[in-house]
């Protein structure tokens, strides 16, 4: 059974074009670099509320965008695991 997927307007997310499983894995990559959206929108020049709003999935994004954040996030390098011993 498919679960319908609405905003507050009632409108179907899926039909307004929003990926959900694509703005998903760009989150969970975010995440998992320890990047910020801050530090993400800086790097792909553009605004906070932008990804914020994407990320909820509140907003549909340009495929230009979801490239440049894309390519971001595999050149950004994953959090060290090694601890500085004195």
């Amino acid at each position: 059974m498919q679960q319908d997927i609405t905003d507050q307007d009632g409108q179907d997310k899926e039909k307004k074009g929003l990926n959900t499983t694509e703005r998903h894995l760009l989150q969970q990559q975010r995440i998992e670099k320890r990047m910020s959206i801050t530090q993400l929108a800086r790097e792909v020049q553009c605004d906070v509320n932008t990804i914020a709003s994407y990320e909820r999935g509140d907003e549909v994004i340009n495929n230009d965008l979801v490239d440049r954040i894309s390519k971001a996030l595999s050149r950004a390098n994953p959090p060290s695991n090694t601890e500085n011993v004195l």
